[in-house]
C-alpha cells in the first residue's frame, strides 16, 4: 500500500516525522512517500537528493492555485491509497482534502497548538478520516474548544529513535550546576518558551 505525505525534504519536525514513520510502517508492508508541491525548476538542496527515491514533486502552476490543486488531487487519486496531510504547512495540500475521493484514506497530523493551526484542523475535519495529535494537549484543545469529535482524534507521540543514545544512569548532579539546553525558535505560540521557567524548577526538585 503506497500513502503520500505531504511534504518536502527539508531540516525540521515534520520532515523527521515523516523518516520516522517511513522506517516503522516499511516493516508494516505500507510504503510511505513524500509528496511535493514546488514551483517550476525547484531544486532540493544536495544534501536531500539520495531521498527523491521515496518521493516525487508535483509542479505547481504559478498565479495558479486552483489548476495546481487540481493536478495534486489527480496526482494523489491516481498513485495513492491514502495521504497524511500535516495541517497548515501548506494551503494547497490542507485544502485539497476536501476534494480528494473519500475512496483515499485521508489522515490529518496537528502538530501545533497555534489558533491558525486549529481552525485549519477544524476547516477540514469533516473531510478527513482521522485527526493525530503528538500531544495529549493538543487533541484536549481540538476536542473541548474547537469541538472536534473524540471519535476522530487519535494522540500518538512523536516517536524517537533511542538507539542513538547511550544508556544515563543520572542526569543531575548535585555538584554540578543545571544547564539546560533549548533548541528551536523563540516564539511561544507554536513553542512554548515561557514553559521554560517552570521545566527548569521541576529539574532541581529532581537533583
Amino acid at each position: 500500500m503506497k500513502i503520500a505525505y505531504c511534504g518536502i525534504p527539508h531540516t525540521g519536525g515534520t520532515y523527521t516525522v515523516y523518516r520516522l514513520l517511513r522506517e516503522g510502517l516499511t516493516e508494516q508492508g505500507i510504503d510511505l512517500r513524500w509528496v511535493g508541491l514546488v514551483p517550476p525548476g525547484y531544486q532540493l538542496n544536495n544534501e536531500f537528493q539520495p531521498e527523491t527515491n521515496f518521493g516525487e514533486f508535483v509542479q505547481s502552476i504559478p498565479d495558479c492555485s486552483r489548476q495546481s490543486a487540481e493536478d495534486f488531487i489527480k496526482h494523489i487519486e491516481t498513485n495513492y491509497r491514502g495521504i497524511i496531510i500535516n495541517v497548515l504547512a501548506n494551503s494547497i495540500q490542507t485544502n485539497a482534502a476536501r476534494y480528494i475521493s473519500n475512496k483515499i484514506i485521508k489522515l490529518q497530523i496537528v502538530h501545533s497548538i497555534t489558533p491558525a493551526t486549529y481552525r485549519a484542523a477544524k476547516s477540514i475535519n469533516d473531510y478527513v478520516h482521522a485527526t493525530v495529535c503528538p500531544t495529549p494537549r493538543i487533541a484536549k484543545d481540538l476536542v473541548h474548544r474547537m469541538n472536534l469529535s473524540s471519535d476522530k482524534v487519535f494522540t500518538i507521540p512523536h516517536a524517537v529513535n533511542l538507539s542513538t543514545f547511550k544508556e544515563v544512569t543520572s542526569i543531575f548532579s548535585k555538584d554540578l550546576p543545571l544547564k539546560l539546553l533549548y533548541l528551536g525558535r523563540i516564539e511561544e505560540n507554536a513553542k512554548g518558551i515561557f514553559w521554560l521557567p517552570e521545566i527548569v524548577r521541576e529539574c532541581q526538585k529532581m537533583v
